[in-house]
């Protein structure tokens, strides 16, 4: 979460400390002894010719229709996957999603690394070297708990708070930072964790996909690095997690291609209009290309949707609000998006009002493919009550509301009703009205709001010819298109035309002279 206060969960954790130092290394031997070095994978074949199609390239269809549920994203920060893991707490939430028609859940896994991978060496040498105590069989129990009750769970496995000191839990801050910056500390990285989680898990029916990071942005802006809680070292540059995410996401497709899966990849990008999308006005560090060059041409570095977040706290009106436009706004292709957090309260921007427990709804109707209300874990109590009303909101997960492609050719619908047919199937025509009124657009982005729906600000040109106008009111047609009339000015004094041709000038201008 943006900026996310975070809430120091305690319960246990001493007792959990003590224990897992003596199981540490005996669970890491045994988790290596089975599991081999993902660099014999690596350099197998052709790293640009996979040996199977890219799940980017058929999207997400293993995956319910619309993912609608919520973001845990913790029982207790840092430790759920160790000696943390809630049992009751899960059954319960899983419980209350199920009962109001949701189908997944958002869950965060290293957090800040205070409890897992585990670490071993001394200073610039330390490398990680295994999963630490209880994170396999953790992710187990929650996969086979989910599965049972028809519930897919999606892991963030770091977070920006990677680089947030803490004096309780001490996570390793200065090997994060390693982490992120030194290949040699991501390779035991990949080696010795992501590899055989992605062997192991890859494959479980429960698991919806794996999310690299949550809001790994935070770590290079000023905000974060001016906090208290920073760890006062230096900060990684946005190139660097480039670079850590598609070397992350292209072993996790590498393997998969090897065993002949799908493996579905993404991260949770802090900013839908700052970090993911050109056309909002920000940029788009995630695109294939952008992840292919950062991980030196591998062809399995991409991402096979967006999972990006949205919080009213950017400056921006509504412009980057998923629940105030469409998909097609951020000009992504047809790669699938998915609001990762969002809060669940009024939103009043754009000049209009959408209720909280209308949220979930709005962006199953706008067109996304799910979301994850932020958070069980803050919202405990008569606050979680709001987020089962927004969930349940967005339909029944086993009564889906039809989830339509989109025409690929507006000839498809005739009767301009907004759909077509194309391809043996309905299509959806996504197209946008003209804003009836300038100031639905305040911001001047082209793009407005009126009567609960996005809205184009359009300008019809000037006619180049004023005989485009035969019956003089004001329009004419040009090029295919409407054009408006430029209306000349009328002269104050005849004598501005002097060669009597219906002309004068006044000013610099050319005015029309009428003579009485």
């Amino acid at each position: 979460m943006a900026q996310v206060t975070e809430k120091k969960a305690l319960n246990g954790f001493l007792t959990g400390v003590l224990f897992s130092g003596i199981f540490t290394m005996v669970f890491a031997c045994q988790e290596q002894s089975e599991l081999p070095d993902h660099s014999t994978i690596r350099n197998q074949g052709d790293p640009d010719k996979p040996a199977h199609l890219p799940a980017s390239d058929y999207g997400i269809s293993s995956l319910p229709t619309y993912l609608n549920g919520v973001n845990i994203a913790w029982f207790e920060f840092g430790s759920d996957f160790s000696h943390g893991f809630q049992d009751m707490q899960l059954d319960q939430l899983i419980a209350r999603l199920k009962s109001n028609g949701g189908n997944s859940l958002r869950w965060w896994v290293h957090v800040d690394g205070s409890q897992s991978p585990e670490w071993q060496g001394k200073g610039y040498d330390r490398r990680v070297v295994g999963p630490g105590d209880g994170l396999f069989k953790n992710l187990e129990r929650a996969l086979d708990k989910a599965e049972q009750e028809g519930i897919k769970i999606f892991f963030s496995l770091w977070s920006f708070d990677m680089l947030r000191k803490n004096d309780y839990r001490n996570p390793p801050n200065e090997d994060n930072y390693r982490l992120l910056t030194d290949e040699k500390v991501l390779e035991s990285y990949l080696d010795h964790v992501l590899t055989p989680m992605v062997k192991r898990f890859n494959n479980h029916p429960a698991l919806g996909a794996w999310e690299l990071f949550n809001e790994p942005e935070n770590m290079t802006e000023s905000w974060f690095q001016q906090e208290g809680a920073y760890y006062g070292g230096p900060a990684p540059s946005l190139s660097d997690l480039q670079r850590v995410q598609a070397k992350m996401a292209a072993v996790i497709h590498r393997i998969a291609s090897e065993k002949d899966q799908e493996a579905l990849v993404t991260t949770g990008s802090k900013s839908l209009g700052k970090y993911n999308s050109k056309a909002a006005g920000g940029q788009n560090l995630y695109s294939d290309e952008a992840l292919k060059k950062a991980a030196g041409g591998d062809s399995y570095a991409y991402f096979d949707f967006y999972a990006p977040h949205y919080y009213n706290n950017e400056g921006q009106n509504g412009r980057w609000s998923p629940f105030h436009h469409k998909p097609g706004k951020w000009e992504l292709g047809k790669k699938p998006l998915i609001i990762g957090e969002y809060h669940v309260e009024d939103l009043s921007v754009q000049n209009g009002q959408i209720p909280g427990n209308k949220l979930c709804q709005k962006l199953r109707k706008n067109g996304y493919r799910g979301g994850w209300t932020w958070s069980y874990y803050d919202s405990l109590g008569s606050e979680f009550k709001k987020q089962e009303d927004c969930i349940r909101n967005a339909g029944d997960s086993d009564n889906p509301l039809p989830d339509y492609p989109e025409c690929e050719d507006g000839s498809s619908d005739p009767d301009g009703d907004g759909w077509g047919y194309e391809n043996k199937q309905s299509c959806r025509v996504v197209s946008f009205p003209n804003c009836k009124n300038k100031d639905s657009d305040p911001d001047g982005d082209g793009w407005g709001w009126e009567g609960d729906y996005s809205c184009r600000v359009f300008e019809y040109p000037i006619c180049e010819d004023p005989s485009s106008d035969p019956d003089g009111d004001g329009w004419g047609f040009e090029n295919n298109q409407s054009c408006k009339v430029k209306k000349d000015p009328i002269c104050e004094d005849c004598s501005s035309d002097p060669d009597g041709d219906g002309w004068g000038g006044h000013q610099q201008t050319k005015n029309l002279s009428i003579d009485f």
